[in-house]
């Protein structure tokens, strides 16, 4: 069963995009600890 489409908020995407700028983690591993796809959190 599909989860219902979410809006994330600005913070949200900048911790994200924090995150993902840092290069500690996969993209994998930064879905995870985010809970989720994040190809899907553009504007």
């Amino acid at each position: 069963m599909r989860r219902p489409h979410r809006n994330h908020t600005a913070e949200f995407k900048a911790k994200v995009a924090i995150a993902a700028v840092k290069g500690d983690q996969t993209l994998v591993a930064l879905a995870a600890r985010f809970d989720g796809p994040l190809w899907g959190t553009r504007g």
